[in-house]
């Protein structure tokens, strides 16, 4: 086949664009990646799965705000189990941040929800009692009628997956207390404690007038004790004077003085311990 001059033009350009091409290719190979030196003016950047779903939004939002939107994502871990304590009318649950299996928090964590619902009343768990957003650990609490109730918990990530239900946990929510009962309850301790204070008064008024009469008494007895000291005194002076009158000789000692016959003197005893002989003249 003989080739016209301008076939040989035409070869001569597809030959050329050819190699242009493999230059391209070869300049696009071992080029570097030049989105880290781009920027996005009042835009976004579409983040997509391997399957080609849409994974995350980077850059402006849908309402004008400018963050990351996490729109799927692996399912988080399952929260531990909670613990729960009640007073009347109110539930009050505490998660302690870990994870089962000691599973690290995902990085699109939102929150752990709380479901308190009647026991057994599993179709109320599509609504969330509460959340706790501190990520280390955290509580919530319930306002709820008086009952017996089981509660769940269940993580969420941003991109709004939530984990398998921890629980359940089962409490009992006590009655609020009866105001009347209540002021009954104050009103008759209060009067308790009045009648108490009331005998404790009495009681020590009677024990003041004991004390008063033992006082008195005592006084008394002090008195009689000074009189008889005086009129042991008196017997004692009366004595001597009628020893010195009528000059006999008094022996004093703890046995009758020799040489006397019993009745021929006169004897007193004024204690337990001394003798007083009077002897009378031979």
């Amino acid at each position: 086949m003989t080739l016209t001059s301008s076939d040989k033009r035409a070869v001569s350009g597809l030959m050329n664009d050819v190699a242009k091409l493999q230059r391209d290719v070869k300049l696009l190979a071992s080029a570097k990646p030049g989105l880290a030196q781009s920027s996005i003016e009042n835009g976004s950047i579409d983040e997509y799965t391997v399957n080609g779903q849409l994974a995350s939004v980077i850059g402006k939002q849908h309402d004008g705000t400018h963050t990351t939107t996490s729109t799927t994502g692996p399912t988080p871990p399952t929260p531990w189990f909670p613990t729960a304590k009640t007073v009347p009318g109110v539930i009050e649950i505490r998660w302690n941040g870990k994870f089962a299996g000691d599973a690290p928090s995902p990085m699109d964590f939102k929150h752990v929800a709380a479901y308190a619902v009647p026991v057994g009343n599993l179709a109320n768990l599509t609504d969330q009692s509460g959340v706790m957003t501190g990520e280390l650990g955290d509580t919530v609490q319930i306002q709820t009628d008086p009952g017996l109730y089981d509660i769940y918990l269940a993580a969420w990530t941003l991109s709004g997956k939530p984990s398998a239900l921890a629980g359940p946990v089962s409490v009992v929510v006590p009655a609020p207390a009866d105001g009347d009962a209540l002021q009954q309850a104050i009103d008759d301790a209060q009067a308790a404690v009045d009648a108490a204070a009331a005998e404790l008064a009495a009681a020590k008024l009677e024990l003041d007038g004991r004390l008063d009469t033992a006082e008195s008494e005592l006084s008394d007895h002090d008195d009689r004790l000074i009189a008889d000291a005086g009129r042991i005194n008196d017997a004692f002076g009366q004595i001597a004077e009628l020893e010195t009158v009528q000059g006999r000789q008094v022996t004093y000692g703890s046995s009758p003085p020799s040489g006397v016959t019993p009745g021929k003197g006169l004897w007193v005893t004024p204690s337990g311990h001394t003798y007083i002989s009077q002897e009378c003249n031979a």
